[in-house]
């Protein structure tokens, strides 16, 4: 534009129109690269829309009476010192206005672009946080849920399938816990719906509660916290799981087994155990003999492969075994104390 009002080419005014419409054009450009993005991202671009279309339109009506404030009153007679001082001038204006709104206008882009979170909040979602018992009871359900994914997500990450957890429970929980999902995106999934959890308990505790709600609230929470240490000791391992996934060293593949069996099993007796619904007693017991039974197993594992190390088995691989089995464990350990906390502690 410049280079075209130094020929001749253009008027000083139409200069400036042009310069408007490349200022509102830049928009477009934000716009794209949010379609895809976080919600933040949206509101940031939205926001320079806004900026932009209200400083722009403005700028357009009052484009004759700011050239000649510039020319007359400020002194400017080179056309281009003239554009680019219009321009700097508009934009500098548009700051100033929009500075005492940028919390009101905050606020009105988080209420119309909100976070789609359909897929992550089932229970929470439809209960006002005032309304204890009823709040409670879906925090309960959703904690539930979320211990349900970090069964899946588990599961799928060790490549135990359906069948060999079905010979201990029933159809109905395993299809809630083995469900079809993007697995891609499941451990952040995990975590978000933690983070919901946690959002929501601390708006239900800023209304009175009682000493049992209270203390309801706060094993729900150590329920969840539990899952994401689940999750997050598989996730530390998936480079492990896909190595001897991909191995053919027989040695390794036959200790490798015989992990996935152990927690095969522990997670079929524990989802075996919610399906029978027994007092909370004998269910406790039952867990804390699950996790008596995991430590066993563990201690024997390392020391058998202490006892009997072969050649085929290097010091790398030694090494990456123990580390499965070690995280294998915790996890198991973790989902069985969430497990105690969010099904029968107050049912």
């Amino acid at each position: 534009t410049l280079s075209a009002l130094h020929a001749q080419i253009i008027p000083l005014p139409v200069a400036a129109a042009i310069v408007i419409g490349a200022d509102l054009g830049t928009t477009s450009t934000v716009l794209l690269g949010s379609f895809q993005g976080a919600v933040s991202k949206q509101r940031v671009a939205m926001a320079q829309v806004l900026f932009n279309l209200s400083v722009d339109i403005t700028a357009f009506i009052f484009i004759v009476p700011t050239l000649k404030l510039i020319t007359g009153i400020m002194g400017f007679t080179d056309p281009l010192y003239t554009l680019v001082m219009f321009h700097s001038l508009f934009n500098l204006a548009g700051v100033i206005f929009f500075i005492p709104f940028i919390k009101p206008l905050s606020r009105f882009l988080e209420t119309r672009i909100k976070e789609d979170i359909s897929d992550i909040r089932q229970f929470i979602s439809e209960v006002p946080a005032n309304v204890t018992d009823a709040a409670l009871e879906a925090m309960k359900l959703e904690s539930r849920r979320l211990l349900q994914m970090t069964t899946h997500y588990n599961l799928y990450s060790l490549k135990i399938s359906k069948e060999e957890i079905l010979e201990t429970t029933s159809v109905v929980t395993l299809e809630q816990t083995v469900s079809d999902t993007d697995q891609k995106n499941e451990y952040e999934n995990i975590k978000r719906l933690e983070g919901e959890i946690v959002q929501y308990a601390i708006e239900v505790q800023s209304f009175n509660l009682n000493p049992e709600e209270a203390k309801q609230i706060e094993s729900l929470l150590s329920a969840v916290r539990h899952a994401v240490y689940s999750a997050k000791s598989i996730k530390d391992i998936r480079a492990d799981l896909n190595l001897f996934f991909a191995m053919d060293n027989k040695e390794i593949l036959i200790r490798f087994e015989r992990l996935k069996q152990n927690v095969s099993d522990i997670y079929s007796t524990a989802i075996g155990l919610i399906d029978k619904h027994h007092d909370f007693a004998y269910f406790s017991e039952e867990l804390e003999e699950l996790q008596s039974k995991l430590k066993l197993f563990h201690h024997e594992f390392l020391h058998e492969i202490y006892q009997n190390r072969r050649d085929e088995i290097s010091e790398v691989e030694l090494s990456t075994l123990m580390n499965v089995n070690r995280e294998l464990r915790e996890s198991c350990e973790a989902v069985l104390k969430g497990i105690l906390l969010a099904w029968h502690q107050y049912d």
